[in-house]
This record gives C-alpha cells, sequence and structure tokens, in this order.
C-alpha cells in the first residue's frame, strides 16, 4: 500500500493539471467558436446538424471524444515529454475528466466537451491511443 502511495506522489501532478486544463480550454474554445459559426453561416449549422444527429452522431461524439483524448497526450508531450508514463496517462485521464466535469459548471453551450460514461470512455481510448509509445513504461510496475 505505501509504495503505491509514493508512486502517486511521484507523478507530475502540476504539469498534467496544466495539461488538462489547457485541453478543456482548447475543446471550450472550439465549442464556442463553431456556435458562433453555425449561427452565422446556415451551411455550417446544416452540417453540424447532420453530424451531431443519427445515424452519425454516436461516431461523432465518439470520434471528437477521442481526439481530445489525443490532444492532451499531444499538449503534454509539449509540456513535458519526459514525465509521460503509465501511471502518468491514467492521472491524466483522472485530470482531463474532473476538467470536464468542472467545464459543465460554465454556462456555455458545448458541442464537444464530453459529459456522459461512453464520451469518457472514448477520450480514454483516445488518450492511451496516442499515448501508445510510452506504454513501456508498464514493465516496470
Amino acid at each position: 500500500m505505501r509504495k503505491f502511495l509514493d508512486s502517486l506522489q511521484r507523478l507530475p501532478w502540476r504539469s498534467l493539471i496544466y495539461t488538462a486544463l489547457a485541453t478543456v480550454v482548447v475543446v471550450t474554445l472550439l465549442d464556442v467558436s463553431f456556435i458562433v459559426l453555425s449561427l452565422t453561416a446556415p451551411v455550417t449549422g446544416r452540417l453540424l446538424d447532420i453530424l451531431f444527429n443519427p445515424p452519425l452522431g454516436v461516431f461523432t461524439q465518439f470520434a471528437l471524444a477521442m481526439g481530445i483524448g489525443a490532444l492532451a497526450v499531444l499538449l503534454l508531450e509539449r509540456i513535458d515529454r519526459f514525465c509521460i508514463t503509465t501511471g502518468s496517462l491514467w492521472a491524466l485521464a483522472f485530470c482531463l475528466i474532473v476538467g470536464c466535469l468542472l467545464r459543465l459548471l460554465v454556462p456555455v453551450a458545448s458541442l464537444f466537451t464530453p459529459a456522459g460514461q461512453f464520451q469518457f470512455v472514448a477520450m480514454i481510448v483516445g488518450l492511451f491511443w496516442k499515448g501508445r509509445p510510452y506504454w513501456h513504461s508498464l514493465r516496470r510496475w
């Protein structure tokens, strides 16, 4: 038990929290820009309507949530590449989920921000898909 708590304390929490916040801010800015674009350009509004309604809606939401996870790994590579291990990827997934839940408290309409269990699972899949080169640290556990 002590070894587990020590490994939690050694995680680069500052880099992970900055990465999760940066990811949520980028996704929020994309949300707002697409909503404004859909209101000003009717073609974009129709396109978003097609993409987010059945039958493509489920696939679009899954792909966007996977993209959010991959974006988080890309940003973590830019912030602190040397800290990425399997444990830090799991901690980043936790920080991202908390960041997305906190994002729901902001009263801004959203298209891309995950809000459900399905989107959170897709976000973790995207995170680990992009973080595949860093799985080698799994052997150390």
